[in-house]
Parts: structure tokens; sequence; C-alpha cells
């Protein structure tokens, strides 16, 4: 009874013993559900600190309301370049490679935009904000394959 427990756990290990396609699909497609929904809702927590965090300084110089925001929006844009980063870096199932293939330069070209932006804000540039430009983000979401935009509904859903 031992020796064919032990066949069967070696062959189970050999051939592997889930379904690896479903379990890359669901692994490739949490990354973007983490991603988008992380990045949605820390935009808006970030909008309103940054907010709350210049009114409250409202009567002070114009370099301390910079400083104030810049306190806020550098460590939010290091977020969304980390999030932007995990993306890019996650690991498609085979038929989502070409998807994945194709929206990763526009990933990585966003993640550049966003930690340069942070640098800048880190100076006190805080006018880089609103000039930031992440790409067709939405594009790269809405143009993914129906299974993938069906497992990840942060990504799809309006506004991101």
């Amino acid at each position: 009874m031992a020796a064919a427990v032990v066949v069967v756990l070696v062959l189970v290990l050999a051939l592997g013993g889930g379904d690896d396609r479903e379990d890359g699909a669901a692994t490739y497609a949490a990354a973007w559900q983490d991603a988008c929904a992380a990045l949605r809702d820390d935009a808006a927590r970030t909008a309103g600190a940054i907010r709350s965090s210049t009114a409250a300084d409202a009567d002070r110089s114009p370099e301390a309301l910079r400083a104030a925001a810049a306190r806020v929006a550098g460590p939010y844009l290091d977020r969304t370049a980390g999030h932007l980063r995990d993306v890019a870096a996650a690991r498609p199932p085979q038929e989502w490679r070409r998807y994945h293939d194709a929206v990763a330069p526009t990933l990585r070209a966003a993640q550049a935009r966003a930690t340069a932006t942070a640098a800048r804000v880190r100076r006190g540039d805080v006018a880089a904000l609103s000039a930031l430009d992440l790409g067709d983000l939405t594009g790269a979401a809405s143009s993914a394959p129906a299974d993938l935009r069906r497992r990840t509904p942060a990504c799809t859903a309006a506004g991101t």
C-alpha cells in the first residue's frame, strides 16, 4: 500500500497535480486585478490627502504648500510605478502571451513616467503632477482578451 502511495505521489509531482493553465491564468489575472484596484483606490486616497494637506497649510508659503503636496504625491507615484512594474513583470499563460507582449511596453513606459514625475515632485516641481500622462492604460485594459477582462473587473470599470 505504501508503495502505491509513493508511486501516485511521484506521478502527481512529475505530471503536475493541478491545472497549471488555470493556475497561471488565475495568477496573471490576480496581478492585473490587484494592480488596477490598488491604482484606483490609491489615486482617490492620495487626491484627498493632497487636498487636505494643502488646505491645512493654506496660510503657509508656496514652498510649504509644494513640500506638503510632495510628501503625499511622491510616495503615491512610487506605489503607482511599483504596481505598473508588477503587472509588466507578471507571467501570462500562453493564450495571453501575445496580449501581454503588446501591452508590456506601455506599462513599462508608464512606470518610467511615474518614476520620473516622482523625482520632479520631490525636487519641488509639484506642477509635474498635472502634466503626468501614464499613456493609454485604459486602452491596454480594454484590449485584453475577453476571459482576462471578465476576471479583472477593477481594470475595466469606468474611470480605471
